[in-house]
């Protein structure tokens, strides 16, 4: 079940990409992605109110918010701060490299979540299993890969910075099979307040810019994007979280199938923006079907 769910999850990330790529045009990232995560963190509050008026009938429901510890709200205000580190670092070399060479530097992440799992995390992978995975990070680092423009210069602080917004990521990886599989902390409980710190931590950078009266370089506009962003965001995590309390699940396997969600960029670029796919895009899909069944049969 963990194995579907991580598919699942995929799927809601694919879209939650595509709408994440809508929501930024036209926008500065700030804004967007405090709008986008304090609209997810919003959809969660109705579960908690539900549940601190009703619990019984939110336990049928499987829906647990039951206080915790003050430990746990500062680990889980970390991985907030883990996550946030990823995106700042990730976007800040996004904006300095080429495309050609950014993308398959961040389809990288799986690469160090696998090399965290075994080294640190004692995950012990089938045969099968590792050959899989290694097949779909060549997919993913071929799908990505596009004819570098080799008249576009760069340096390489940012693709440096890149691998390490990958490192951070699998760190994150690492950090959330810990939360929900070593502490026992529900995923709910995990996803509604991690998205409750990550959107104060976005928020008060934010208001302070407005108290400063820093000008964006372009003004900050609210769209109707961000309510699907943010819902796209809430399905896809709690897939995921929910994938991880399985006692067998393992990160490795989990997080490379979550990068599948390039098939639902690939469909979408040739459904709604009339794309053109390359040999070697079709080439990396196969890779990736190769890799997934593999992985999962």
């Amino acid at each position: 079940m963990w194995l579907y769910l991580s598919l699942v999850s995929a799927l809601f990330l694919g879209f939650y990409d595509l709408g994440k790529k809508k929501a930024v045009e036209h926008n500065d990232l700030l804004p967007s992605v405090f709008f986008c995560t304090l609209w997810a963190s919003l959809l969660l509050l109705p579960l908690t109110l539900i549940f601190l008026f009703n619990p019984a009938w939110a336990k049928n429901f499987s829906i647990n918010l039951s206080p915790q510890p003050f430990s746990i709200h500062l680990a889980i205000a970390l991985k907030s701060a883990i996550v946030g580190l990823s995106w700042l670092l990730s976007y800040s070399a996004l904006k300095h490299l080429p495309l050609s060479v950014a993308t398959p530097l961040r389809a990288s992440a799986p690469l160090f979540t696998l090399l965290g799992a075994v080294l640190l995390l004692g995950e012990k992978l089938t045969l099968k299993q590792t050959c899989g995975i290694l097949v779909l990070l060549l997919s993913y680092i071929l799908y990505c890969a596009k004819k570098s423009n080799h008249k576009q210069s760069f340096s390489y602080t940012w693709a440096i910075v890149m691998l390490l917004a990958s490192l951070v990521g699998a760190v994150s990886a690492g950090y959330d099979k810990y939360l929900i599989q070593t502490r026992g902390i529900p995923p709910l409980f995990v996803l509604a307040f991690f998205l409750n710190y990550l959107t104060l931590l976005y928020g008060l950078p934010l208001l302070y810019s407005q108290i400063s009266g820093f000008n964006f370089s372009q003004k900050p506009k609210f769209k109707l994007i961000f309510f699907l962003v943010g819902f796209l965001l809430v399905a896809a995590d709690l897939c995921y979280m929910y994938a991880l309390t399985h006692p067998s699940a393992q990160i490795a396997v989990v997080s490379a199938l979550r990068r599948t969600n390039v098939l639902v960029s690939f469909g979408a670029g040739i459904i709604f923006l009339k794309e053109k796919p390359t040999p070697q895009m079709y080439l990396a899909l196969g890779g990736i079907l190769v890799g997934l069944f593999l992985i999962t049969f």
